[in-house]
């Protein structure tokens, strides 16, 4: 196999610029090395598909750099793989502090990857201001692609079209208005809103909300007008939950939820996964691994499977993994061996212990937190005696991200509505649906924890890791509240409650992608 020549090269470059692409020098050793690997003496071949392909891994702008070249090179090596009928693993696992870093592209209203970002684990103010603009931006584009915010202003929040107004413009404007902003509390008992240049004290005595939980944190649209230094608000809710299709759009085909797939791997991999009928997923949150009751019920789970003669793909166990009357040292002295004899039960299952995936996902009580989110994951010391029985074991953070074939997975582990209702501007009654709200919420938020920071720390330069955009398949949201599922905005969204309690747990088929709740 030839490397490109001098000549080769020139004509490359030349390419390039007619394209109105500029290769640095640092990628073109990469390059040399996709023209040798891949495509031989065909050097017309190569050209033609580098720039095909260039468009994926361009993020809106037109350098090919080092980093990018790379990333061509793993998606032109994943066309050669599919073409030799070869396929990459089922499951691909994204723990959060690993998730894409978004960059917003204001010239061409598109997200893509900031290649150079390293987010850290402690950063200055302006990491934090950088991370509720962020939120913030993405929540505003959002809107502005909703078709009802794309007209001059009207006076129907339902059904006709508006323009929003900045905050700092309210003083100077008379008549209803619409604003976009942070639903904050500046001052105790008192509500503002804040945009990215001001705030302002409003008023939400006369309001009608929308469903859903407006918490503190969260960002709304607010309708109202001004009287004196007042908003007054008359109707209050969260902007629209878009189409996972329409975000898609929205970052130009960049992946943002873990490893890109070609439209290609996507079909081939859809294919395999309607092949793969049986396959099953099952989640299971408060293993309270040193009780009876856990590992008895445990035990039932894996008979019940070796009876139906089915080996599950994959077992997501959610802490905590101690009960609550264990104290934080006892947890940290018992958690190894609880886990080993764990470990010894689903030895004696043998096509489980080697086939299927087990991830496990801290709780709000395991050891390692820093009660920050994302949580890491637990210390691979505390899983050493059950590696020694279970073939395949990943440590993941929470929230974490699972890829099976095709479907989009996201899990977290948090007590979230019982937070969330805490610092809610509205009251829900008993008789309302509280777990419509909160996944109403989380998905219009297109955020995970939409708190202040007070009640949720957040490690600030990984905030986007909360994100949910675009919409996953499936969102996992694990909590001591009754088992649920529920589906909107085409997302099926199920809390596999405590199986330390009562031995609930939530199964989810992909191929037919029905999630179902159960118990043993």
């Amino acid at each position: 196999m030839g490397a490109l020549s001098g000549l080769e090269r020139k004509q490359l470059l030349r390419s390039a610029r007619q394209r109105g692409v500029v290769i640095q020098a640092e990628a073109l050793s990469v390059l040399t090395e996709i023209y040798s690997t891949l495509f031989s003496t065909n050097f017309g071949k190569f050209v033609e598909t580098l720039f095909e392909y260039f468009q994926g891994v361009s993020d809106g702008s037109d350098i090919l750099t080092e980093e990018k070249s790379k990333k061509l090179f793993a998606s032109l090596l994943r066309v050669s793989k599919r073409e030799a009928g070869e396929i990459e693993n089922r499951l691909t696992l994204i723990n959060a502090f690993r998730v894409p870093v978004p960059l917003f592209n204001r010239s061409s209203k598109a997200y893509g990857i900031d290649e150079n970002a390293r987010p850290k684990l402690m950063s200055g103010p302006e990491e934090k201001v950088g991370m509720f603009r962020k939120r913030f931006e993405l929540l505003l584009q959002r809107t502005l692609r909703d078709d009802r915010f794309h007209s001059p202003e009207t006076h129907n929040f339902v059904d006709t079209k508006v323009r929003l107004t900045e905050i700092e413009s309210l003083h100077t404007q008379s008549g209803r208005k619409t604003v976009l902003g942070f639903l904050t509390q500046l001052e105790e008992g008192a509500w503002f809103l804040e945009d990215l240049r001001s705030s302002i004290q409003i008023s939400l005595k006369n309001a009608q909300f929308t469903p859903g939980i407006h918490t503190d944190g969260s960002i709304v649209l607010a309708q109202g007008e001004m009287v004196g230094s007042l908003f007054v608000v008359d109707t209050l809710g969260a902007p629209s939950a878009e189409k996972r299709s329409d975000s898609l759009a929205a970052i130009s085909r960049c992946d943002l939820f873990g490893p890109a797939l070609e439209d290609a791997d996507r079909k081939l991999l859809a294919e395999k996964e309607m092949e793969d009928g049986e396959a099953m997923i099952l989640f299971l949150a408060d293993v309270w691994l040193d009780t009876k009751r856990v590992l008895g019920g445990f035990t039932r789970l894996l008979q019940g499977f070796r009876e139906s003669k089915l080996v599950p793909a994959v077992i997501a166990l959610m802490g905590d993994f101690s009960s609550p009357q264990l104290s934080a040292t006892e947890q940290a002295a018992n958690l190894q061996s609880n886990f080993g004899a764990l470990g010894n039960i689903i030895a004696d299952y043998k096509e489980i212990s080697e086939q299927t995936e087990f991830v496990i996902i801290p709780g709000p009580n395991d050891p390692g937190s820093m009660g920050v989110l994302p949580r890491e994951s637990l210390a691979p010391f505390f899983v050493e005696e059950f590696r020694k029985s279970v073939k395949k074991v990943h440590l993941m953070s929470s929230p974490c991200r699972l890829r099976y074939y095709t479907q989009e997975i996201v899990v977290f582990r948090e007590e979230l509505l019982q937070k969330m209702m805490r610092h809610s501007a509205t009251r829900l009654t008993s008789e309302e649906d509280h777990t419509e709200h909160l996944v109403k919420s989380i998905i219009d938020q297109a955020h995970l924890c939409p708190l202040p920071l007070t009640s949720r720390p957040v490690l600030w330069e990984h905030d986007h890791a909360l994100w949910l955009f675009p919409t996953p398949d499936v969102l996992v949201l694990a909590c001591n509240q009754n088992p649920f599922v529920w589906s909107y905005n085409n997302c099926q969204a199920a809390n596999p409650s405590r199986f330390g309690s009562n031995c609930t747990f939530t199964v989810y088929l992909p191929s037919s992608k029905i999630v179902q709740q159960s118990s043993c």
